[in-house]
């Protein structure tokens, strides 16, 4: 369904990142509001949009591929990230995992979309990885090792509770990992922020690299 594919195509270069140097390569880190936001959602179980935020030496360019998780009057929050790139080192596709967040702090069963740049839906993802139930990502990382392969994916997340009432990320970071090769590039939250999360991802890879990571985020309320 058109709905549930982004065509993007585009290039660029940037240089790999660790987690530490991240915040030196990055553009302005939004703040969530402090007091909860008044939207009027016709449904439960979907996230208001907040901000896109890019990190990468050059995160001022654009993905090759992004999606988000839209709904009819919403979004849902990322759970699990797929990504596969094609021989000139450029991604091809990317999936996501999601899941309708519900106010009582109830999860929907995932859905797992795939967004790339010439509609075909018959691939598979090189390396894909999921959080664990009652988690929501938080922060992502992937690594190439020097090829044209997506061949590591580290995923941030943490549990979503309800604190007097209303929606909130609690405890430490957990860490998800598939690959075992190093990351090129990081995106990831603060942890002292307990309302952000991924509603969205997109990426970009040049030189056999990923050079640029952005994620869409939503509001717990």
């Amino acid at each position: 369904m058109d709905a549930m594919k982004t065509l993007v195509v585009l290039t660029g270069i940037a240089l790999a990142t660790s987690l530490n140097a991240c915040s030196d390569l990055r553009s302005g880190n939004p703040v969530a509001p402090t007091e909860s936001p008044v939207f009027n959602h016709a449904c439960d179980g979907s996230l208001p949009y907040f901000a896109t935020h890019n990190a990468g030496l050059e995160y001022w360019d654009s993905p090759e591929v992004e999606g988000s998780l839209a709904t009819g009057c919403g979004y849902m929050v990322v759970t699990g990230f797929g990504g596969r790139i094609i021989e000139d080192s450029q991604y091809e596709t990317i999936w996501l995992t999601g899941k309708m967040l519900y106010h009582d702090g109830t999860w929907s069963s995932p859905t797992t979309r795939w967004y790339d740049n010439d509609g075909e839906n018959g691939r598979t993802w090189e390396a894909y990885t999921e959080v664990p139930a009652g988690h929501a990502v938080v922060g992502i990382g992937i690594g190439q090792s020097r090829t044209h392969a997506v061949k590591t994916v580290v995923l941030k997340s943490r549990e979503v509770q309800l604190v007097n009432g209303q929606l909130r990320l609690v405890g430490p970071t957990h860490t998800t990992q598939v690959g075992t090769g190093s990351i090129d590039t990081w995106n990831v939250l603060p942890e002292t922020n307990d309302r952000e999360v991924f509603i969205g991802i997109g990426v970009r890879s040049s030189v056999e690299q990923t050079k640029m990571i952005r994620r869409h985020t939503g509001v717990l309320y």
